[in-house]
């Protein structure tokens, strides 16, 4: 094997001396115990391979003018974006004041494993798109990167451990969601060093042959390199990604050429003591703070034969000779555009009016009318619809936007979505509510990369992640308990403060301007339910406007002498809540004509939230406005109460009665399913006039009998205990 170059030993040397040192990081004399951090912090055991393919990847863009957007994968080696990002430049460029000097370069290793930086990538270094830790997304990322970029190349970096997780699997599929016409290309490239972190990995044990035909059924072609004695894995690699970019360019250019992929085989933690051994996993060398003699000769071992000697200048300037074996600086690979969003808030036109001729007079599917409402924006805001086969299910299947809806694979959905926003756009993913927390997980991660992003100033805005909860669960009675689950709204709500909204509409209008709202906006995580099957119309376009812009007021037009303090207030959350509260009123109208009823429609529930939790939370003398101190509230909600309870629990107020979801579900008519969890109409009011002390009235007999005949003696299931048989 000839001589290694001196990117390779330069990144490796560094890779493995900031795991270690805060200070003489060269070795520029004999190491100290005050040399060594006072807790080493970090990874090792994928770090060479991944510098491997940095390297390469530098001679290769710097040889033919090219780049591509590189996302790296393996969970932990966060070093080797952030050491890049530091020998590029465009670390200095988002952080001035640490310059490219061996004094900045100090620095730097002292901010490693620190609140500064973690020891897995992430939106504090620039070039980055996805955090590491939560393995699994990283071709799908790279994927959803380059719908919509011709021409656009991405490098996906998996580690074998990550190739084992269930969204990884689904995410070979992007082999046939990436279109050459319209879509950029990916090129995968398998680290396969034998171990996820202790255990052997399946890649690892699975037969070369296997591995090829296994890939070629997902339309992969495969490409190999491995370090293997008597041959030079550093000009192995380099020709494997010469033909990897020739066959992206064939396949760019409509030729029958399936898109490269990569398996690199070299030992876990290779070049350090124990590689090829799960104990390389973290850092090799084991130093005892008590008595580091014997780990300091170690380390110096290790580390002394690979220090650069052309790095910095006898001033401590970056050399240039270091600096022209990179690209030029437009080619560097934490450089790339796409990874640093350039994304302008969209300035959507007004929605147009509508007016209503009868309030609930007439019915619409919100999901199709959404899909019309959505190709208006073409072409100047095209967003990219992800769905799980589902547009049809859910009347958007008729829309223009570009689609991406032909995988069952909620995670591959998901990632493909973040890799879209993440390089700058706006998509929507729709599906089932009752699927959308199988990403839970997923939208979790995306909400902390939101709002860690927003720290740093050198980074442009992020669109939001939108996500449109459909099929919601009150609709759902055709497919019974396993399609009826609003769990999303509770993980939304989860998410840091500053990067989480869930949009409740009433009706279409409502919907609309939810999305309208929505797409203006920037670094969040957007959750809209809404229902596929024809809803009542009961507000016109200023009045949902209204009411998505301020999140939460009173419905004078829905209230009973408006005029007057009420006896009883209804809040609504939701389609089928507010036609449930709708039907209530007019119950408790008809059984008393003088009784003074208040109607709040809450259209974002996070606005409930105390202003000292949630500076965007409804102030105090608003709250207390909506909801007089001895005023009873019965609220419907359209999810698990206990999540706006959890919304409500700091707010100094009697205690609202919530109802909502309560795990009670089957095949059922959606009054069947709202009687099921006490969220009908007969339930609510009959909950208010037990609030007003009128349980034993002729209207309270009535209701409940009324209520009853939701159920049958047949019913398997039913909360009337002399009901079940």
């Amino acid at each position: 094997m000839t001589k290694s170059p001196v990117v390779f030993d330069t990144l490796n040397y560094l890779s493995a001396a900031i795991l270690y040192l805060q200070d003489n990081i060269l070795l520029q004399r004999p190491l100290v115990p005050t040399d060594l951090k006072k807790t080493p912090l970090g990874h090792w055991g994928t770090t060479p391979a991944q510098n491997l393919v940095w390297a390469t990847l530098d001679r290769y863009f710097r040889e033919n003018d090219a780049s591509a957007l590189v996302v790296q994968g393996p969970g932990h080696g966060g070093q080797v974006a952030l050491l890049n990002s530091f020998l590029e430049g465009s670390y200095t460029k988002a952080y001035p004041e640490i310059p490219q000097t061996l004094a900045g370069l100090t620095t730097l290793f002292r901010r490693f494993g620190t609140l500064h930086h973690a020891t897995h990538p992430g939106p504090d270094v620039p070039g980055t798109i996805q955090t590491g830790g939560e393995l699994g997304y990283t071709l799908a990322h790279a994927a959803g990167a380059m719908l919509d970029s011709r021409g656009s190349r991405a490098v996906a970096l998996i580690g074998d451990g990550e190739a084992e997780t269930g969204p990884l699997q689904a995410s070979w599929q992007v082999s046939r969601v990436l279109d050459p016409a319209k879509d950029g290309a990916v090129f995968p490239i398998i680290l396969r060093n034998g171990y996820a972190m202790s255990s052997p990995t399946v890649l690892d044990q699975m037969a070369p042959e296997a591995i090829k035909a296994y890939f070629a059924a997902q339309n992969w072609a495969t490409l190999w390199v491995s370090l293997t004695p008597g041959q030079d894995i550093f000009e192995d690699l380099a020709h494997a990604v010469a033909d990897a970019w020739q066959m992206m360019a064939d396949w760019q250019a409509g030729k029958p050429q399936n898109l490269p992929l990569l398996i690199l085989t070299t030992p876990k933690g290779w070049t350090a003591p124990d590689a090829g051994h799960a104990a390389s996993h973290q850092r090799p060398v084991k130093i005892d703070p008590a008595n580091p003699k014997a780990g300091l000769a170690a380390l110096t071992a290790w580390l002394k034969p690979q220090v650069p000697q052309s790095l910095f200048t006898a001033s401590g300037t970056l050399d240039p000779a270091f600096t022209a074996l990179l690209p030029p600086s437009k080619r560097r690979i934490t450089n790339y555009p796409a990874a640093h969003h350039h994304f302008h808030r969209w300035r959507l036109p007004e929605l147009p009016e509508t007016n209503l001729a009868k309030r609930g007079g007439t019915a619409q599917s919100p999901t199709a009318k959404l899909a019309d409402y959505l190709d208006t924006l073409l072409p100047e805001h095209r967003l990219h619809i992800f769905s799980p086969d589902e547009l049809g299910s859910v009347h958007m299947g008729q829309s223009e936007l570009p689609q991406t809806g032909n995988i069952v694979a909620e995670h591959l959905d998901e990632g493909l979505l973040e890799g879209y926003t993440l390089s700058g756009r706006q998509g929507l993913f729709a599906s089932y509510e009752a699927f959308l927390p199988i990403v839970g997980s997923m939208v979790a991660q995306h909400g902390k990369w939101l709002q860690e992003a927003q720290r740093y100033q050198w980074r442009d805005p992020a669109p939001s992640l939108n996500l449109l909860a459909t099929g919601e669960v009150w609709e759902q009675g055709h497919n019974g308990y396993s399609h009826q689950n609003p769990l999303m709204q509770d993980i939304v709500a989860s998410l840091p403060k500053t990067t989480a909204e869930i949009y409740l509409p009433a009706d279409t209008h409502m919907l609309l301007a939810s999305i309208h709202h929505g797409l203006r906006g920037q670094h969040k995580v957007n959750l809209f339910v809404a229902s596929k099957q024809p809803m009542p119309d009961w507000f016109n376009t200023d009045e949902a406007a209204h009411l998505v812009q301020v999140g939460i007021d009173v419905v004078p037009w829905a209230s009973v002498h408006p005029d007057k303090e009420p006896a009883i207030i209804f809040l609504a959350s939701g389609m089928r809540p507010f036609n449930e509260t709708m039907a209530a009123v007019n119950l408790l109208h008809h059984a008393d004509a003088q009784l003074p009823i208040r109607v709040v429609y809450l259209a974002r529930p996070l606005a409930l939230r105390d202003p000292t939790q949630d500076p965007s939370g409804l102030a105090p003398e608003k709250f207390s406005a909506l909801f007089p101190d001895d005023i009873p509230v019965v609220a419907s909600y359209a999810g698990y109460p206990d999540m706006l309870a959890t919304v409500l629990y700091t707010r100094p107020h009697m205690p609202f009665e919530i109802h909502g979801f309560i795990n009670e579900g089957g095949m059922a008519t959606a009054g069947e399913l709202a009687a099921l969890n006490r969220n009908d109409r007969y339930s609510l009011a009959l909950a208010a006039y037990r609030h007003l002390g009128r349980s034993d009235t002729v209207a309270t007999h009535e209701w409940y009998h009324a209520q009853q005949q939701y159920f049958s003696v047949e019913r398997a299931l039913s909360p009337l205990a002399d009901k079940v048989k």
